[in-house]
C-alpha cells in the first residue's frame, strides 16, 4: 500500500473510533447520574366529613385518619381551633398513630347560639403540620322556660300541661321521664302535653324536655307530683276578708291569739231558737284549725252584716267590729 491511500485509511478510522468512545462516554456518564435526592417522611390527615352540624344540646362525631408516607411511624397530635361559643370537643388531647383513625365528638350547650363557619383541625409531629377544614353548621335548640302548672299533688290528676319556650318547631317532640309523651304543638313558644292519669298516682319528680329532630334537645324542667305536708308553715288565710261578702254569717279570719297563724271566727244561728252566735278556732301548725276555743256565744244583736278584724286600741291584740245593718 503507498503512503496515500495510508493516509486516507487513517483518517477514516480516527473518527470512527471517537464515535466509538463518546458512545461509550455517554452510557457511562448515564448510569454514574441515576440516583436522585429520596423524599422525607410526611403525613396526610383526612376526616370523614368535610361538614358537621349540631343542635343545641346534642352531639356528632367525626373520624381523623392519619396516613404515614416515606416511612413516617411517628404519633401525630390534634388541635382543633375556630370553634365557635357553646361547642366543645372529646377527647380534649387527642393522639393519632399513622395507619389509624380516632373519632372526635363535638358537642353544643343547650343554649349555644347558632352560627356557621369553619373549623381547622391541625395535626403536628415535630416540624411537620398538616391541618384539614371543617365545616360546622350549629343550629337553634328549643328552650323550655316553664311548665303549667309545675306540680300537682298526688290523685289530683291534672289531665295535661302546657309548655312554654322558644324555637318549637311541628317535628318537635316532648320527652317525659326520657320517653316520649303525647304532645301536640300549638306554636314556636308552645306546645301541649297529655298526661296519663297513673302520672298523679305516685308522688314523684318527673323531667320534661322538648326534642327537634333537626335542631338537637332543650333543656330539662320538672314536673312535680307531691304528698301533703304538715307543717310548720302557718296557715295562709288574709286575715281583713269575710269568706262571703253576701253571708258574711258564715266567717272571717284574723289572727286573734297572736302566734302568727289565721284563726277561724264563725257565725251561725242556734238550732230551734235562731239565736245569732260565734265561735272562734285556732289556727294550727300543720294548716287545720282546733277544736272551737270559744264556742257559741250568744250575740245579743243579732246576726252581724260585716266583720271587721284590727287592733282598734293598740294593744297588740286583734279586735274584732261586727257591724249590723239596722232596718
Amino acid at each position: 500500500m503507498n503512503r496515500a491511500a495510508k493516509t486516507i485509511q487513517n483518517l477514516i478510522t480516527l473518527p470512527l473510533c471517537m464515535i466509538s468512545v463518546g458512545l461509550l462516554g455517554c452510557a457511562g456518564g448515564g448510569q454514574s447520574g441515576g440516583g436522585g435526592p429520596q423524599s422525607s417522611p410526611d403525613f396526610v390527615l383526612s376526616l370523614s366529613s368535610t361538614s358537621l352540624n349540631l343542635g343545641g344540646g346534642s352531639s356528632a362525631p367525626i373520624s381523623v385518619t392519619v396516613t404515614g408516607t416515606n416511612g413516617f411511624t411517628s404519633a401525630v397530635t390534634l388541635q382543633i381551633s375556630g370553634l365557635p361559643a357553646g361547642i366543645s370537643y372529646s377527647p380534649s388531647a387527642p393522639q393519632v398513630n399513622p395507619g389509624s383513625s380516632l373519632t372526635i365528638t363535638f358537642t353544643a350547650t343547650t343554649g349555644a347560639p347558632p352560627s356557621q363557619g369553619n373549623v381547622t383541625v391541625t395535626g403536628t409531629s415535630g416540624i411537620l403540620s398538616h391541618g384539614v377544614t371543617l365545616n360546622l353548621t350549629v343550629k337553634s335548640a328549643p328552650v323550655l322556660s316553664g311548665i303549667f302548672p309545675p306540680s300537682t299533688m298526688v290523685g289530683v290528676a291534672q289531665g295535661g300541661i302546657s309548655l312554654a319556650g322558644m324555637n318549637f318547631t311541628p317535628s318537635s317532640t316532648v320527652l317525659f321521664d326520657g320517653a316520649r309523651g303525647n304532645a301536640f304543638f300549638e306554636s314556636s313558644t308552645s306546645i301541649q302535653l297529655q298526661l296519663d292519669l297513673s302520672v298523679s298516682a305516685v308522688a314523684k319528680s318527673h323531667t320534661v324536655q322538648v326534642s327537634d329532630p333537626s335542631n338537637g334537645n332543650s333543656n330539662v324542667l320538672t314536673y312535680d307530683v307531691y304528698s301533703p305536708q304538715a307543717g310548720p308553715l302557718p296557715f295562709a288565710g288574709q286575715p281583713s276578708l269575710p269568706f262571703n261578702q253576701g253571708a258574711t254569717e258564715q266567717g272571717t279570719l284574723a289572727d286573734v291569739n297572736g302566734d302568727g297563724r289565721s284563726d277561724l271566727i264563725s257565725f251561725d244561728e242556734a238550732y230551734g231558737t235562731n239565736a245569732a252566735q260565734m265561735s272562734i278556732r285556732f289556727g294550727q301548725q300543720d294548716g287545720t284549725f282546733s277544736t272551737p276555743a270559744l264556742n257559741k256565744v250568744a250575740l245579743t244583736n243579732g246576726m252581724p252584716t260585716k266583720v271587721l278584724p284590727g287592733d282598734l286600741t293598740g294593744s297588740g291584740h286583734v279586735d274584732l267590729i261586727l257591724i249590723y245593718q239596722m232596718g
